[in-house]
């Protein structure tokens, strides 16, 4: 159970939410995503966890036009533990992995694997070096939070996964790139995902040209 703790609190991390209004007496937990996989995995896992369960339904804006949904949790006894796991460092610009993240592997495991399925990207470039090409692949978070990502790049390391933070405008932005270093996160971490697994097999693969040109429209060249 210790990885279904971990993932669930890698989600909060990640873009969730912990609402707790003391005055009023509200608690809750809310996740906004467009991936139906991602939050019937978070389900399962807080439920496996605190016994809590969860409503899931459509997002309504006029705007949404990529099928997003959104998970609530109307729990108080489980938002409280959860904000105590935290020790209140929780929140865009505050969030902290738990220290059970840095002591137990698959807590880390699990937290690891919430943070990137909710924050991470895959991209997946071409670069011309001579009469060849150059693939570039890249796993990337990025947050206002510079502390937040270097306490994950600590949790990645402990993988044994090298990676790098750089400045992008008002981001940081965590940037896991290469062949070697993609298989490793691939092989102990991977995602929920299914597009997603896709995604990153194919930023593994060694490809030849014909197969880079059928790939193009899901990649960059530059």
């Amino acid at each position: 159970m210790d990885f279904e703790y971990g993932y669930v609190t890698g989600i909060l991390c990640g873009r969730g939410h912990i609402i707790q209004d003391r005055k009023n007496g509200n608690y809750g937990i809310s996740i906004e995503s467009g991936d139906i996989e991602l939050l019937r995995f978070f389900s399962l896992c807080l439920y496996d966890v605190f016994k809590a369960k969860t409503k899931i339904s459509p997002l309504k804006r006029a705007h949404n036009t990529t099928n997003h949904h959104i998970l609530y949790c109307y729990s108080k006894e489980t938002s409280k533990k959860l904000l105590n796991v935290f020790k209140g460092s929780i929140g865009t610009h505050h969030w902290q992995p738990p220290t059970h993240a840095h002591t137990n592997p698959a807590f880390r495991t699990g937290f690891l694997k919430g943070f990137f399925d909710h924050k991470g990207t895959i991209r997946i470039r071409y670069k011309k070096s001579g009469a060849r090409f150059e693939k570039i692949r890249n796993i990337r978070a990025s947050s206002v939070n510079l502390r937040g990502l270097f306490a994950v790049k600590k949790l990645l390391l402990l993988e044994g996964i090298q990676c790098t933070i750089y400045r992008c405008k008002t981001l940081h932005v965590l940037d896991i790139e290469g062949k070697n270093r993609l298989e490793s996160y691939q092989k102990k971490i991977n995602f929920t995902s299914s597009e997603k697994k896709k995604r990153l097999e194919n930023a593994t693969e060694f490809m030849t040209f014909n197969e880079r040109c059928i790939e193009k429209s899901t990649a960059d060249f530059v």
